[in-house]
């Protein structure tokens, strides 16, 4: 989401604000470092740090913190440490195509019979 958030950054100078930003892989954590068990990431994947975007941020003296293109959950871990208000613009979710909304959408369509599975092996995951 680099080419969205520079064209939000531009806008935001435009209008007279001041813009910083942080990138999402902050120190190459790799999965295989951190003992993270985790199969549909690759071995050599490299993990996001919403923690250490936010104390960046706080460090910088933010006024407002504008998530854009953080993972789903992640953006949760950000606004626990930052010490600004945040708003997540847009999360990141590659299956809906950033647009995690459009699940919700078809759920009476499209998705009706994998929501259904899915709720369904939950549930039973549960002992419900």
């Amino acid at each position: 989401m680099l080419r969205e958030t520079r064209i939000l950054a531009d806008l935001l100078r435009k209008a007279g604000f001041e813009v910083q930003a942080v990138g999402c892989k902050l120190e190459s954590n790799m999965k295989a470092d951190l003992n993270i068990d985790a199969p549909s990431l690759a071995e050599d994947c490299v993990i996001c740090n919403p923690i250490m975007q936010a104390l960046l941020l706080n460090d910088a003296k933010t006024d407002l913190n504008i998530l854009m293109g953080i993972c789903v959950g992640h953006d949760a871990l950000f606004c626990k440490y930052s010490n600004a208000p945040a708003v997540t613009l847009v999360a990141k979710d590659f299956v809906t195509v950033h647009n995690t909304c459009s699940v919700l959408y078809s759920a009476d369509s499209v998705y009706r019979g994998k929501l259904e599975k899915t709720i369904g092996e939950i549930a039973s995951d549960k002992g419900e």
